[in-house]
C-alpha cells in the first residue's frame, strides 16, 4: 500500500513540476515578447499565480516523502531516542490535525469555485477551480505521509526496536 502512495505522490509531484515549466517558460515567453513587441502576452499575469500554487501544493506530500521538510533533528538528535519518537510522534499528531483543517477547508472552497465558476480579476477571466482542486489534493497527500510517519514512530515507540528508516543527519541539514 505504501508503494502504491508513493508512486501516487510521485506523479502528483511530476504534475507540479509541469506547472513550474509552465511558470517558466510562460515567463520567458512574455519577457521575450515585451523586449520585441513592447507588449505581455495576454493572460501570463492571471496565470502565474494559479501555476505557482499548484505547483506548490502539489509538491508537499513529495517532500514529506523524501524528507526535504523541516525536521527537528536539532533538537531530536539530542534527546534519547524513545523521547525523541515521542517528540516526533507529538509534533506528526498535531501536524496531522492542522493538515486535515487545511485540507478540509481548502476543499470546502475548492467546491464553492468549482458551483460559482470563480474567475480571475483582471483583463483575462481565467477559471480558478482547476487550482483550487489542487490545493485540498496537495494537502491530502502531505498529511497520508505525515500519518505513515506517525504511524511508524507509534510502532517504534511501542517495539523499542530501531526506526524502519533511519535519515541521513546529513541530509536532513543540506535540505534546510
Amino acid at each position: 500500500m505504501i508503494r502504491i502512495i508513493e508512486r501516487f505522490t510521485g506523479a502528483v509531484a511530476a504534475l507540479g513540476a509541469v506547472a513550474i515549466t509552465a511558470i517558466m517558460l510562460l515567463t520567458v515567453a512574455d519577457v521575450a515578447r515585451r523586449t520585441l513587441t513592447g507588449q505581455s502576452i495576454t493572460g501570463v499575469v492571471e496565470v502565474a499565480p494559479l501555476l505557482l500554487l499548484s505547483a506548490t501544493c502539489l509538491g508537499l506530500g513529495y517532500a514529506e516523502q523524501t524528507g526535504v521538510h523541516v525536521r527537528t533533528s536539532m533538537v531530536t538528535s539530542r534527546l534519547p531516542r524513545t523521547l525523541a519518537r515521542i517528540v516526533r510522534a507529538a509534533g506528526s499528531a498535531v501536524c496531522l490535525v492542522v493538515l486535515g483543517w487545511v485540507a478540509w477547508e481548502a476543499l470546502d472552497r475548492a467546491i464553492n469555485a468549482v458551483r460559482n465558476a470563480d474567475v480571475t480579476p483582471g483583463f483575462v477571466a481565467i477559471p480558478t477551480w482547476p487550482a483550487q482542486v489542487l490545493v485540498p489534493l496537495g494537502f491530502t497527500v502531505f498529511a497520508i505521509h505525515v500519518a505513515i510517519h506517525l504511524v511508524r514512530d507509534l510502532r517504534a515507540i511501542r517495539s523499542g526496536a530501531p526506526d524502519e528508516i533511519e535519515l541521513d543527519e546529513s541530509l536532513e541539514v543540506t535540505a534546510l
